[in-house]
C-alpha cells in the first residue's frame, strides 16, 4: 500500500471518529420577565381594564392620590368620593364601548377624557351599570365617583369591548396578550409582584384576588399568577417580598398547593437584587442582618468573624432561600422539591462573591443542591449611560455588538458555570438583554432597536450564553414600552402592533432553534477515544491569569478552589489524575471532585516528585463537566497537571421507540426541559457514514 493510500485510510478513520464523537449541544430554554402593570403601560393584559387602573385619587383630580388611611383591605377607597386614571394610551389603541359595573349607588363622571361618553347609566339591585364609549381620538380615560354614604367603594369593573363580566372572571387575560407570549414556557413575575420596595410584612397584607387594582405597591394576587400557569401551561417565577415573615411563606405555600395544578412547575426567588443599592430592599436586608447578628443572636451569619454587615446580608439571602425551600417542602412534600417547586438563589453577575456567600451559608445545613434548583445572574450588554458623545444609529449597534461579545467576561460566565457544576445546580439568567439606559442619544438608541441587525445581535448574545452550558434565559422584558426616553429600551418592542420587532424575533428564533453546541473555544474538547488523556496544566484553571508564565500551581493556599472544565463528547467512565511537582512541609490533603461529586480526599506526603493520583469517576454524561480541586491543607503542594482519562465508553440508554424517526433525538434529564444532549438520528448518522465510506472508496480507487 502506498504512503498516499495509507494517509487516506488514516484520514478516513479520523473522519469516522469525528462522526461518532460530535460536539454535544446544550438546549436553549427561553423565558421572559413581564413588564410592570400601570395605566400608562403599553401592555394591555386584562379583560377588566380596572385591573391596571391607577391607585385611587380625588374625584375631580384622579391623579392626586388619596392618603393611605382612606383605603380598605382590598385597596378600595373609603369615603363619599374618589377617582382613578383608568388608562393613558395612544389614540386608536383602546377605542370601543366598555361595560361598567360597580356596587352601590354611584354617580360616575368623566374627568379630562375627551372623545369619551357615558351611556345608559342606571342603578338597580344594588349595582350601578352603564357603558363608556371611548372614541377613536381618545388618549386617556379618567373617572370620578361619588356615593351617598361614607363607605367603601367596592367591585368596580370596566370590561373591554367585545367581552363580558363572565369573560373577565374566567378568561381573565386578553387573548392578544396570551397569543403574544405563547411561545415562552417560563415567565418571571418580578415586576407584576411589585417586588422592589414592596411594603408587605405579613400574609394579611397581601394583594388578594379581590383587590381594586394590581397597580399598587402590593402587586398582583397569587391567584392571578396561578390562573396564568394553570390555564396557559406556563412555568411561573415568583418573587417573595423582602420583609415578609415565615408565616407568610407558609401560607403562600398552602395557597399554591391548593390552587396550582400539580403538573405545573414554578420557581421561587427571595425578593430581587438584594445586593443592588438602587433598591430599598437592599439596605433593609443589610440592616436587618446586622440587627439579627448583634441583637438577635443570629451568630451563624458571622461564623468566621467576618464582622461585615454586607457579607451578613448576602448570607442572610442564602439563609432565607434555604428556609423558603424547607417551608415549601413541608407543604408540598420532599418529592416536589426541585421538581415542581424550584428555589433559585440569585446574585450579581459581575460579582460572584455575593452568591457564593449565600451558597456557603446554605452549606451549614446541607448540600445546596438539596435546597436549591439553580443559582442565577443577570447578564446584559450595555452602552455606558454616562457617555455623552454623539452616536448614530449604526454607532449604537456597533457598541451593543461589542459589549455583547464582552458579556461573558464582564459577567463571569466561566466561573459561574463551574460554580454551578461544583454545587450540582443549574445556572439561569433571571434577567438580561440590551441596556440602553441614559439621557444621551435617545433617538439613535430607539432607531437601533428597530434595525434587523438587532435581531442578529440578540441571537448571537443568546447563543453565546447557552454555549457555556447555562439553563434558561429569562429576557428583560417580553412586554412593550416606549423607546423614546432616558429610561432605556427594555421592552422587546414598543407596541404589540409594531410591524417588525427585532428583539422579539431573535428570542423566538432561539425558541425554534434551541440546539446550541457547547463552546469549545473557551472549554477544552475531550473527544476520546478510550484510554486517551486530556491533560491541563494546573496553572491553567478557569480563573487563571492568562498572562502568567508560571508552570506549576505553587503553594496552593487552604480552601482555594480550582476549576478545570471540559466538553466531553463521549458518555463513559473517566478517571482523574493529579500530578504534583513536589510536596511541601510534609504534605497534606487535596480534595478532588467531578462536578458536584467528591471523588475523595487524597493524602499526599511522598517526597517523590511526579506522583499520580488515579480516581474513578463513575459514568459521566456528554456535555460540559468540571473537575475541581479544593486545597484542604495549606501550602502543602506544588501541582503540575490535571489529567482526565476515558476508561470506558458507555452507550446511551435505549430510547423508547417512536413511529416516525426524528431528525434530532434528545436525551434529557428528569424534568424533560432543561439540559439536553442532541445527536443526529440513526437515519442522519447512517447517511453520514455512507457518504464518508463512498468518499473513501472513490479516493482509494483513484489513488
Amino acid at each position: 500500500m502506498s504512503s498516499i493510500k495509507l494517509i487516506t485510510v488514516i484520514c478516513f478513520l479520523c473522519m469516522l471518529n469525528v462522526v461518532f464523537a460530535q460536539i454535544p449541544n446544550n438546549k436553549a430554554v427561553m423565558g421572559g420577565n413581564l413588564g410592570g402593570l400601570a395605566d400608562y403601560s403599553n401592555n394591555l393584559v386584562f379583560i377588566d381594564a380596572m385591573r391596571t387602573a391607577r391607585y385611587w385619587g380625588q374625584a375631580d383630580a384622579p391623579w392626586n392620590t388619596l392618603p393611605v388611611d382612606q383605603y380598605n383591605q382590598d385597596s378600595y377607597p373609603v369615603g363619599y368620593s374618589a377617582g382613578t386614571v383608568v388608562f393613558i394610551q395612544p389614540a386608536g389603541t383602546v377605542n370601543g364601548t366598555y361595560y361598567f359595573q360597580g356596587d352601590g349607588q354611584l354617580t360616575v363622571d368623566l374627568v379630562a377624557s375627551s372623545d369619551c361618553e357615558l351611556v345608559n347609566f342606571t342603578y338597580s339591585n344594588g349595582k350601578t351599570t352603564g357603558y363608556i364609549v371611548v372614541g377613536d381620538q381618545a388618549t386617556q380615560l379618567m373617572l370620578g365617583f361619588t356615593q351617598p354614604t361614607n363607605t367603601s367603594f367596592q367591585n368596580i369593573r370596566l370590561i373591554r369591548p367585545g367581552f363580558t363580566i363572565q369573560d373577565a372572571d374566567t378568561l381573565i387575560f386578553l387573548p392578544s396578550f396570551i397569543q403574544d407570549i405563547k411561545d415562552l414556557k417560563l415567565i418571571r413575575m418580578m415586576d407584576w409582584c411589585s417586588t422592589n420596595a414592596n411594603p408587605i410584612t405579613k400574609w394579611s397584607e397581601r394583594a388578594r384576588s379581590t383587590i381594586s387594582t394590581f397597580s399598587t405597591s402590593k402587586g398582583i394576587s397569587y391567584e392571578t399568577i396561578i390562573a396564568l400557569a394553570n390555564m396557559h401551561d406556563k412555568e411561573v417565577w415568583v418573587n417573595i417580598p423582602a420583609m415578609v415573615d415565615e408565616d407568610y411563606i407558609l401560607q403562600m405555600a398552602k395557597l399554591f398547593k391548593e390552587k396550582l395544578s400539580p403538573n405545573r412547575v414554578f420557581y421561587l426567588e427571595y425578593s430581587n437584587e438584594i445586593w443592588n443599592s438602587g433598591f430599598e430592599q437592599t439596605d433593609w436586608n443589610f440592616n436587618y442582618a446586622e440587627y439579627l447578628v448583634t441583637v438577635g443572636n443570629m451568630t451563624i451569619f458571622n461564623y468566621d468573624q467576618v464582622n461585615n454587615k454586607y457579607t451578613w446580608g448576602f448570607r442572610r439571602t442564602g439563609y432565607v432561600a434555604y428556609r423558603i425551600s424547607e417551608i415549601f417542602a413541608s407543604v408540598f412534600g420532599e418529592s416536589k422539591r426541585n421538581t415542581q417547586f424550584r428555589v433559585v438563589l440569585a446574585g450579581q453577575g459581575a460579582n460572584s462573591y455575593i452568591v457564593s456567600q449565600g451558597l456557603q451559608m446554605i452549606e451549614k445545613f446541607g448540600a445546596p443542591s438539596k435546597y436549591l434548583y439553580a443559582i442565577a445572574s443577570a447578564p446584559y450588554f450595555q452602552i455606558d449611560n454616562n457617555y455623552s458623545g454623539t452616536m448614530s444609529k449604526d454607532a449604537v449597534l456597533n457598541e451593543l455588538e461589542y459589549q455583547m461579545n464582552r458579556s461573558p467576561a464582564v459577567y463571569d460566565y466561566g466561573n459561574y458555570i463551574c460554580m454551578a457544576k461544583f454545587y450540582g445546580l443549574k445556572h439561569m439568567a433571571y434577567e438580561g438583554g440590551p441596556d440602553t439606559f441614559g439621557p444621551y442619544n435617545i433617538q439613535s438608541k430607539r432607531l437601533a432597536s428597530f434595525e434587523p441587525r438587532m435581531k442578529q445581535i440578540t441571537i448571537d448574545f443568546l447563543r453565546n450564553w447557552f454555549s457555556y452550558g447555562f439553563d434558561a434565559f429569562v429576557w428583560y422584558t417580553v412586554s412593550y414600552g416606549g423607546y423614546d426616553s432616558q429610561y432605556g429600551t427594555w421592552g422587546w418592542a414598543e407596541y404589540i402592533s409594531d410591524s417588525y420587532k427585532p428583539k422579539r424575533e431573535g428570542i423566538l428564533y432561539m425558541v425554534n432553534n434551541p440546539n446550541v453546541p457547547y463552546n469549545t473555544t473557551v472549554f477544552k474538547l475531550f473527544a476520546g477515544p478510550v484510554n486517551s488523556i486530556l491533560s491541563t496544566p494546573a496553572v491553567k484553571h478557569q480563573l487563571a491569569d492568562s498572562s502568567s508564565s508560571a508552570t506549576v500551581l505553587a503553594s496552593a493556599q487552604l480552601d482555594s478552589v480550582y476549576y478545570y472544565p471540559m466538553i466531553n463528547t463521549r458518555r463513559g467512565i473517566y478517571s482523574v489524575r493529579i500530578e504534583a511537582a513536589n510536596v511541601l512541609n510534609g504534605g497534606g490533603y487535596l480534595g478532588i471532585y467531578m462536578n458536584n461529586v467528591k471523588l475523595g480526599s487524597v493524602l499526599s506526603n511522598s517526597a517523590v516528585y511526579n506522583f499520580t493520583i488515579p480516581i474513578n469517576s463513575g459514568i459521566i454524561e456528554k456535555g460540559l463537566n468540571v473537575v475541581t480541586m479544593v486545597i484542604e491543607t495549606d501550602r502543602a503542594l506544588n501541582i503540575r497537571t490535571v489529567n482526565v482519562t476515558l476508561i470506558q465508553e458507555v452507550a446511551e440508554p435505549v430510547p423508547t421507540p417512536t413511529p416516525i424517526p426524528a431528525l434530532i433525538s434528545t436525551v434529557s434529564n428528569n424534568d424533560n426541559r432543561t439540559i439536553t444532549i442532541s445527536t443526529s438520528s440513526t437515519l442522519t448518522m447512517n447517511v453520514m457514514i455512507a457518504l464518508s465510506a463512498l468518499l473513501f472508496i472513490t479516493l482509494f480507487i483513484q489513488l
